[in-house]
């Protein structure tokens, strides 16, 4: 890799909304949001599935952790606490962020 790890994250969050097609998020626009956001982080796109632990596969540090859930929380309204949990899969995350939504169709 190379240059700053973090550059990329303005541009990301623009291509993370481009995915985001409904208002209550799906398992699969949060993935794609995931995939968008990792990406930003210099992350190999390849890298990254479902299955994938963000400390032991992706080797995500704490700065990384807590910026991924800024990330998720600016595009889904929701406070998850990555950096106090153990290592957790991105499907487990898709779990997460799609589970506590509330209904917005009001």
């Amino acid at each position: 890799m190379t240059g700053n790890r973090f550059s990329g994250i303005e541009a990301t969050s623009a291509k993370a909304e481009a995915t985001l097609i409904t208002s209550t998020p799906s398992n699969l626009t949060v993935m794609d949001t995931l995939t968008a956001i990792l990406v930003g982080f210099g992350i190999p796109e390849d890298t990254i599935r479902e299955d994938t632990l963000i400390h032991a596969h992706l080797g995500l540090d704490s700065v990384e952790t807590v910026k991924l859930s800024l990330e998720l929380k600016r595009e889904f309204d929701l406070d998850l606490k990555l950096g106090t949990r153990k290592d957790i899969t991105l499907a487990e995350i898709c779990q997460m962020t799609a589970a506590p939504l509330p209904d917005r169709s009001s």
